[in-house]
């Protein structure tokens, strides 16, 4: 079995739901998370511009 090289750290949750100003339909989520984790590093690969924005 392979050992895991990532941990779950935790989450967190934000809501515009009791902001007035807030936009509904507006470009930004009403309600949103981000999660966060911790990642050992096995492989550094190389980076090429020519696939950015395909």
């Amino acid at each position: 079995m392979k050992k895991r090289t990532y941990c779950y750290l935790g989450a967190n949750g934000i809501s515009h739901e009791e902001n007035l100003h807030a936009v509904s339909k507006g470009k930004y989520p009403f309600i949103g998370y981000q999660a966060f984790y911790h990642f050992d590093v096995a492989d550094c690969l190389s980076f090429f511009w020519e696939y950015v924005g395909k």
